[in-house]
C-alpha cells in the first residue's frame, strides 16, 4: 500500500477531507500493545464522603473522552486507540457501585449530560456517536427513575409518625405553649436590676410573704372599724333558728330598727349583715363614725331578738408559774379578782373573768403550780401585762398572749385538726376504727386512724397527721405578733 505525502498532494485533495482520512495517517511509532497484568490486584478506591447532599465531585475521565478524541487520532497510535463505545461502556460498568447513594447519583447524572452536550457539538465524524448518544440517554432516564424513587421514601419515612414520636412532639407543644402564656424573660439587665427577697430574720422566710400578710393585717383593721358584732351565745336555741331561716335583709331591717329607735346622733345607718357561725352575727354600718357610736351606745338588742347583745372581745394573758393554793376555781373568787387588779394597777388592767389554762383531772396528781388565764376587755391593758409581767402576791410571773388557735385543737366528733366537737359540721367518726359510729361504741380491738390510715388511734401522739398539723402551727406562731395591738 502506497502512502501519499503532502507534496504528493493535489489541489482538490488538499482542499477536500482527505488530510483527515484514516488512509492519509503515518504511522511513524511501531504498534505497540498495551496489557494490565491479571494478577496484581487494584488498589482500593478511597471512598468520597461529604456533608451537602449537591456538591459536584472532580469530573470523570468520560467529561474529556470525547474531546481529547480527535489528538488522539492524530499522535496515539491505532493499537491504542479504542472506540468510542467500548469505552463508554467501560465507563459505565465501572460507575455502577456509585449509584448507591444519592450524591454519587447527582454526580453522575451531570457527568453523563456534559459528556452528551461535548458528543452532540464534536465536528469530527465519528461512526459510534449515534451508539453513545443513545446509552447516554438511556442512563440518564434511569438514574432520573431512581432519585425520583428515592425522594418518595424521603419523604415517606418523613412523614410517618409513630405514636412515641407524636407524644414527644405533645411535649414539646407544650413546653412551648408554656413558654409563650408565661412571663416573657427577662434580660440580664432586668434580673440583675430585681431584688431577690431576702428571709425574714424571725420567720425564715422572704420578705415579699411577710409583707403580703402585713398588707393582709392592716386590711383587716381598716374593716374593722366599719362593723359591729352581735352575739346570742346566752340566747334561747330558738333565736339561733330564728336568725338562720330569716333573710339577710330581714335581719338588716330589724336591726336597724333598734338603732333608730336609740336616738344618736346622724342615725347610723346598716350596710347589711353576716351569719357567722351559729350564734354571731356581723353587721356592717355605712361610716366608721357610725359604727363606733352604736359600739359605745347602750343598745338594748334583746328587742330585736331574745338573748341578743353587744359582743365585746376579750383578750386573754396566760399566766405560768402561778401558785395553786393562791385560787380555787371551785369557789368564788371575785374577791381575788379584786385583789390581783390593786397588784397590776400599773397595767391598768380589768379583769373580766380568771380560768384554768387546762382542765384538771381527777386522776391526776395535784400540782404546786399551774398556768391560768386573765381575760379583760382591754386589748391594751392585756399588752402591758404581757411586757411587764403579772404580779401575784408581789411575785413577778411570766405571762404572754393567749392563742389557742396556734396551738393544736382536735375535734372529738369527726377526729379533724382546727376546730373542735361543739362547732363541728362534719360526720361523727370513730377514733379507733374510722367507722361511721361513735367511739364510745367501738367494739373492735384493732386500730385505723381516721386521718393517716395508720393502725393506731386518731389522738395518737406519733400521728403523722399530728406531726404536720404541729409543725404548721409551730410556723403560725413564729409568724404572729405576741401583742394584740402590735
Amino acid at each position: 500500500m502506497t502512502t501519499k505525502t503532502t507534496k504528493d498532494w493535489s489541489e482538490e485533495e488538499e482542499e477536500g477531507d482527505a488530510a483527515f482520512s484514516k488512509d492519509s495517517i503515518t504511522v511513524r511509532i511501531p504498534p505497540k500493545k498495551h496489557s494490565t497484568p491479571t494478577d496484581v490486584e487494584k488498589a482500593p478506591k478511597k471512598k468520597e464522603t461529604t456533608l451537602l447532599f449537591n456538591i459536584p465531585k472532580p469530573p470523570m475521565e468520560t467529561d474529556t473522552s470525547a474531546t481529547r478524541e480527535p489528538s488522539m487520532a492524530s499522535e496515539t497510535p491505532p493499537s491504542r486507540a479504542r472506540s468510542t463505545s467500548e469505552g463508554m461502556a467501560t465507563r459505565a460498568k465501572a460507575t455502577k457501585p456509585v449509584l448507591k447513594t444519592a450524591q454519587a447519583n447527582n454526580s453522575l447524572l451531570s457527568t453523563i449530560e456534559a459528556a452528551l452536550e461535548a458528543v452532540n457539538t464534536m465536528s469530527s465524524k465519528v461512526l459510534a456517536k449515534a451508539t453513545v448518544i443513545k446509552q447516554l440517554e438511556t442512563a440518564i432516564e434511569i438514574i432520573k427513575e431512581e432519585l425520583k424513587a428515592k425522594e418518595v421514601k424521603q419523604t415517606e419515612s418523613t412523614t410517618a409518625f409513630n405514636e412515641k414520636d407524636m407524644k414527644a412532639l405533645d411535649k414539646k407543644v407544650d413546653f412551648i405553649v408554656n413558654i409563650l402564656t408565661n412571663e416573657p424573660p427577662k434580660s440580664w439587665a432586668q434580673v440583675t436590676a430585681t431584688p431577690t427577697p431576702m428571709p425574714s430574720p424571725a420567720t425564715g422566710q422572704p420578705a415579699m410573704v411577710t409583707e403580703k400578710k402585713q398588707q393582709l393585717k392592716k386590711a383587716r383593721k381598716e374593716r374593722a372599724q366599719y362593723e359591729v358584732t352581735l352575739t346570742t351565745s346566752g340566747a334561747p336555741a330558738s333565736t339561733n333558728q330564728i336568725i338562720a331561716s330569716t333573710p339577710y335583709k330581714d335581719i338588716t331591717e330589724r336591726l336597724q330598727k333598734i338603732v333608730d329607735k336609740a336616738s344618736l346622733p346622724d342615725t347610723p345607718q346598716l350596710q347589711g349583715v353576716n351569719k357567722l357561725g351559729r350564734d354571731t352575727v356581723r353587721v356592717q354600718v355605712k361610716t366608721s363614725e357610725g359604727a363606733k357610736a352604736i359600739k359605745n351606745a347602750n343598745i338594748d338588742w334583746n328587742e330585736a331578738y331574745t338573748g341578743m347583745k353587744l359582743y365585746k372581745p376579750k383578750y386573754g394573758v396566760v399566766v405560768h408559774g402561778v401558785p395553786t393554793y393562791t385560787i380555787n376555781f371551785n369557789d368564788d373568787h371575785s374577791e381575788i379578782k379584786d385583789e390581783w387588779e390593786k397588784q397590776n394597777a400599773r397595767n391598768e388592767i380589768k379583769i373580766t373573768s380568771i380560768t384554768p389554762l387546762r382542765k384538771a383531772k381527777e386522776r391526776h396528781r395535784p400540782t404546786a403550780h399551774q398556768s391560768i388565764v386573765v381575760f379583760t376587755e382591754d386589748a391594751a391593758a392585756a399588752d402591758r401585762c404581757i411586757k411587764l409581767g403579772f404580779f401575784i402576791n408581789s411575785q413577778k410571773l411570766k405571762a404572754e398572749r393567749y392563742a389557742p388557735h396556734l396551738h393544736i385543737n382536735q375535734c372529738y366528733k369527726c377526729h379533724g385538726y382546727g376546730h373542735r366537737s361543739t362547732t363541728c359540721k362534719k360526720k361523727e367518726k370513730c377514733g379507733k376504727c374510722a367507722e361511721d359510729h361513735p367511739t364510745a361504741q367501738c367494739m373492735l380491738e384493732t386500730f385505723n386512724c381516721v386521718n393517716c390510715e395508720g393502725k393506731h388511734e386518731a389522738w395518737h401522739i406519733e400521728c403523722p397527721t399530728r406531726s404536720m398539723e404541729g409543725r404548721r402551727l409551730a410556723t403560725l406562731r413564729m409568724e404572729t405578733s405576741p401583742f394584740y395591738t402590735a
